[in-house]
């Protein structure tokens, strides 16, 4: 059974708080006190299975094989079905229509990478990177075993496979793999530590692991996540063949750009636009200073301006918000990423190198591109060269506004002055910028105040 990710979420969204309903419609349930209790379908035992509607849990104290936080977990747990199952009884029970279909497998392409066989084709992977026009052809690396051997080696960067326990790739699973390279080509290693966070003197491959249900995994707050970075592994950048054939051959860059997302850096070099992947928007640097490999590249290959580039979504508040919480924590994280990249970059002058720093983002649209490989997909399918001029005419425009990018040119901003795009400097202007949003909210908190419209 296949049930699609925007069909998942809105299942999901559907069944929130809705835990005692759906397990009341299950099993019998008998009050008890604020909570209810009622016989364990995993060890039989009458009232061993305690139900919180309040706290939206559920457990058996009894033989502790049953516990969870949502709908999903009962049934998988309680029922023994598998993720997309229990997403589609929970579809039937909240009357919510799904696709069934699954995407047709496509035939494998013809390819020399290493362990890229036929089972990849029509997998997770496959789908996610077709979905953003991409093949297993593009998402290849040449790369050394080791750097003491000439021969090159065809390896993908994208693969079909999930992760144990123990931070071990297995090729069973039908996640999706990761892979790091360096720009001479060598795969990129991490320290592991032991429990107590200190390093133990072995190393590992750094690999990021992009979940196919990521309801199935969740965060510290019980909110689902989809990608899993090895803890401890710092962050990498992610660089592309074509961005590393590009050094190696010491070829001019002129404008380099930097973008959250692998897939986003590979669908944007495919198509001529030389862009480095990070694996979060604060994640552009280490320690105070950039990646060894992103100097390398903007050195070598005499890079004259770099450009954040982020979704068309960064203004937007978080729907998550409730009543306590600071509205404008989502915008300020925004401005946190951009402010830190422009002091990483600016740092560049102690080394004798000067770039001009752009920062930019996708204008909303009506087709809903969100990122770079939605735009690059969808509207501008078959056009994609499109984008490389709207940019280069938003980079001279007076404004610095195109067709489908807004940029801005920070190379000599203050942090007041970042501010102001996000309305962060100024209570009054936050709130004429989001009023459409916050004056649904009874109050809301800025700073130190509350604040509500009247």
């Amino acid at each position: 059974m296949f049930i699609n990710e925007d069909d998942a979420k809105r299942i999901l969204r559907a069944c929130e708080g809705k835990l005692y309903q759906v397990i009341a419609d299950r099993t019998t349930l008998r009050r008890a006190g604020k909570d209810y209790e009622g016989k364990c379908p995993k060890c039989g035992k009458e009232n061993g299975l305690k139900v919180s509607p309040v706290k939206q849990i559920f457990k058996c104290f009894h033989c502790n094989q049953l516990e969870g936080n949502s709908a999903v977990s009962w049934l998988m747990k309680a029922e023994d079905m598998d993720y997309p199952h229990a997403l589609k009884t929970l579809a039937d029970i909240f009357s919510i229509g799904v696709s069934e279909t699954q995407p047709k497998a496509q035939p494998p392409k013809k390819t020399t990478a290493k362990k890229q066989g036929k089972h990849d084709a029509g997998s997770f992977c496959a789908r996610m990177l077709e979905e953003s026009g991409l093949t297993f052809n593009d998402v290849t690396a040449n790369i050394y075993e080791r750097s003491d051997t000439k021969t090159t080696f065809r390896r993908p960067t994208f693969f079909k496979g999930t992760v144990n326990d123990r931070g071990d790739v297995e090729r069973e699973g039908d996640d999706v793999i990761i892979a790091y390279y360096d720009l001479d080509g060598l795969p990129i290693t991490y320290e592991l530590k032991d429990k107590k966070g200190k390093p133990t003197g072995k190393t590992k491959e750094f690999f990021r692991t992009r979940w196919q249900y990521p309801a199935e995994h969740l965060d510290k707050d019980g909110k689902p996540f989809k990608y899993r970075t090895p803890y401890g592994a710092g962050t990498p950048v992610y660089i592309p063949e074509k961005l590393r054939a590009t050094y190696r051959a010491s070829q001019n860059i002129h404008r380099l750009f930097i973008q959250e997302g692998e897939k986003k850096a590979e669908k944007a070099c495919k198509h001529g636009l030389m862009s480095i992947g990070i694996s979060g928007i604060q994640n552009i640097g280490l320690n105070g200073r950039l990646p060894d490999d992103v100097i390398k590249i903007i050195e070598r290959c005499n890079v004259k301006e770099v450009v954040f580039l982020l979704d068309s979504d960064c203004f937007d508040l978080s729907e998550s918000i409730k009543i306590g919480d600071r509205i404008e924590k989502r915008p300020r994280s925004f401005f946190y990423a951009v402010r830190n990249y422009k002091e990483y970059f600016r740092s560049l002058k102690n080394r004798d190198l000067y770039v001009e720093i752009f920062f930019g983002y996708l204008l909303k649209n009506d087709a809903g591109d969100k990122g770079v490989d939605d735009l690059l997909t969808r509207t501008l399918a078959g056009q994609e060269n499109e984008f490389e001029k709207d940019i280069e005419y938003a980079i001279n425009e007076k404004n610095h506004t195109g067709r489908f990018v807004k940029l801005h040119k920070i190379t000599t901003f203050t942090d007041h002055k970042l501010e102001e795009i996000w309305s962060l400097h100024n209570t009054v202007d936050f709130a004429n910028k989001y009023k459409e949003f916050l004056k649904k909210l009874p109050e809301f908190t800025f700073g130190r105040h509350r604040w509500r419209f009247n």
